[in-house]
């Protein structure tokens, strides 16, 4: 039979060890609750950059194309460059606050009224334009996600 003294050592050391355990998961959780938080912050906090910083020309790439007329699928005018105006635009925004800017003013796109005219062919479109955006300008990141595609 065992001794008290090691029946002691071995109950101590089963302790530590649950307490060890126990410790750990608490840590996991604190540091997943902290990184979330900090993720939606960082989405706030470019979602209001994005609001003071003036997009104009590229809201109006997103939308016209380089020609200048409504967007028309599959057109050749469709496929042009950037605008210089708006990769200049793009380049006052802060780099990991990018992809945000383009996914909000896509998001404006599809909220404006009297824009319902922009549904499924030509929607895909403005998302390409937005995606490609970044690569054209050559900026960082080059691609963005855009509504659950990616270039």
């Amino acid at each position: 039979m065992a001794s008290p003294i090691t029946k002691f050592v071995a109950l101590a050391t089963l302790l530590v060890l649950v307490s060890m355990a126990h410790a750990a998961i608490y840590r996991t959780t604190i540091t997943e609750t902290v990184i979330n938080e900090e993720s939606q912050s960082q989405q706030q906090r470019c979602q209001q950059e994005v609001q003071r910083k003036p997009l104009d020309s590229c809201r109006t790439y997103l939308q016209y194309g380089q020609g200048g007329r409504l967007l028309m699928v599959g057109t050749a005018r469709n496929q042009g460059q950037v605008p210089q105006e708006c990769c200049q635009q793009m380049r006052n925004v802060r780099e990991e606050c990018r992809c945000e800017a383009l996914r909000q003013m896509v998001r404006e796109q599809q909220q404006q009224p009297g824009q319902g005219e922009f549904q499924g062919e030509e929607q895909e479109e403005i998302q390409q334009r937005a995606e490609n955006i970044p690569d054209q300008c050559k900026l960082r990141p080059q691609s963005c996600q855009i509504g659950g595609r990616r270039n």
